[in-house]
């Protein structure tokens, strides 16, 4: 690979999305099974964004429309769903039974892929993590 590619390879790896960040902190959590219902996610994500926007700018990406009585609503976070489960990082394992599976295997080979390249938001993403684990994982 010639210089100019690799720095423009190099250039687009450091990139950082709202994905990035909401799946690598989706690994980092102890949990294997997640609650699959839209709405759950929504809200989980709102309070991660009202929570950390400052922190982590690229959560400012994520858009929501908010009417009484529903919770909010985002299509960056039904996109991340779509994401996940197209690359095969999570699975909908039985759609009777609203689960999302992100087993070890993946957990360790998205932490394995992101954690140098995330370190910067190290703290933050630990806190959301946990926070994505509180309101979203199922026993």
């Amino acid at each position: 690979m010639d210089e100019e590619k690799k720095r423009k390879y190099d250039e687009f790896k450091s990139f950082v999305t709202y994905l990035d960040i909401l799946t690598f902190a989706l690994a980092l959590t102890d949990k294997e099974h997640f609650n699959a219902h839209p709405d759950k996610w929504h809200e989980a994500v709102y309070d991660i964004c009202q929570k950390y926007r400052e922190q982590i700018p690229e959560l400012g990406r994520i858009y929501f429309t908010y009417r009484e009585p529903l919770p909010p609503q985002s299509e960056q976070v039904d996109r991340l769903i779509k994401i996940l489960t197209m690359s095969r990082e999570i699975t909908l394992p039985n759609p009777r039974y609203p689960t999302i599976d992100m087993n070890k295997e993946k957990k360790e080979r998205i932490k394995k892929r992101e954690k140098e390249r995330l370190a910067g938001y190290s703290q933050e993403i630990q806190a959301i993590s946990r926070l994505l684990e509180e309101k979203v994982s199922v026993t």
